[in-house]
């Protein structure tokens, strides 16, 4: 009983090891090339296109799926316009 009270007690003191989350991106080296509305005003209503190039937006995530309020989705918004 002692061994086995022994292996559980290890058991349990390797599952409780806490992780430390990553720190969070500063993106401070990172500038946008492309604003967000200059990426909507060159996409035309009603048709599908795909992005081909090296463009970077920044932005702020304001809704995504983690809290299930929009599914398999993300929006983003910087001072210009929102996707």
């Amino acid at each position: 009983m002692k061994n086995y009270l022994n292996y559980c007690f290890i058991v349990l003191m390797a599952c409780s090891k806490k992780f430390e989350p990553p720190p969070p991106f500063s993106g401070a080296d990172i500038e946008a090339t492309i604003s967000i509305k200059q990426m909507r005003d060159a996409h035309i209503p009603g048709a599908f296109g795909k992005w081909v190039g090296d463009d970077i937006i920044t932005g702020i995530v304001i809704a995504n799926d983690a809290t299930n309020n929009f599914y398999k989705s993300i929006v983003v918004q910087d001072s210009t316009g929102g996707i």
